[in-house]
Order: structure tokens, then sequence, then C-alpha cells
């Protein structure tokens, strides 16, 4: 079904992806640093740099999702069985890859713990300050806090 043509093509956009993951890895604990520490000024940078290199990854999937096709796969995980039979090293490539996905997953993950836990301190803190310590908090639509005080405005009613 497949042919050396689009396993020599898939190993080029594993070598990309590789690059491009092991830069989102260090952005992401470089994030994760930045937050830990509080230095608000450079999270617009890294923010940014992520989105590039997410982007840059996206592209890459929409690629390979064509060769699948083209080369008549439906189904990614028919491409890795065809690549672990004809192309160990392609199909080691795509291991590899994943495991780094899932590295930036996980590193992601602790991230968003780091902003939703600073978030909450600071909604606290804020609370403290205007004196509404101590009273229930509601959800609105977004499923966002809120203090009970404040009520529905009449557009949400």
């Amino acid at each position: 079904m497949a042919n050396p043509t689009l396993w020599s093509e898939l190993q080029g956009t594993f070598i990309a992806d590789l690059k491009t993951t092991r830069l989102l890895q260090g952005t992401l604990k470089k994030e994760r640093s930045t937050l830990e520490t509080r230095q608000y000024d450079q999270l617009e940078a890294i923010i940014a740099l992520k989105a590039q290199l997410l982007e840059k990854l996206q592209q890459q999937i929409l690629i390979r999702q064509q060769l699948f096709q083209t080369a008549g796969f439906h189904q990614e995980s028919d491409a890795l069985e065809a690549a672990k039979a004809e192309a160990p090293a392609v199909a080691k490539a795509w291991q590899q890859i994943a495991e780094q996905w899932k590295s930036c997953q996980e590193l992601s993950v602790i991230n968003e713990r780091i902003v939703q836990r600073t978030k909450q301190v600071v909604g606290q803190t804020l609370d403290l300050l205007r004196g509404q310590q101590g009273q229930q908090k509601l959800y609105d639509p977004s499923g966002e806090t809120q203090s009970g005080q404040l009520g529905r405005s009449i557009t949400s009613a």
C-alpha cells in the first residue's frame, strides 16, 4: 500500500517536528519558570513563541494527513502499523515524537495549574482588599467564579 517516497517524506516531517517539539518543551519550561517566579512581563513573548511553534506543528500534521490520504491510509494507526513493517526507522521516529508531544502536554497541564492557582490567589487577595472575604462565590455562565454579592447583570438575566 505504501511506498519508499511516503516513508521518506514522513521521516522528514518527524525530523522537523522533533526539532520544533524540543523548542516547544523548552518554551513550556521557560513559561513554568516565569510563572513560578512571577515575571509576568516576559509572558507575552513566551506565549507568542509557543503559539508560533504550535502553528508550525499543526502545519506538519496537515502535511502528514495529506501524505496518508495520498498513500491510501484512512487511519493514522494503519499508517503506523505499515511503517512498523515497512520502515522501522520511521516508526521509531513516530514513537519518539509521540513521546515528546506527551511530555509537552504534561508541561502544559502543569503550567495551566500554576495559572489557575495564581488566579485563585489573586482573586482571594482582591476579595480581602474589597472586604468581601468569606462571602459565597457563584459561577457565571463561563464557569468563572464571582462574588455572590454581585448578582446577575440585566443582560444575562
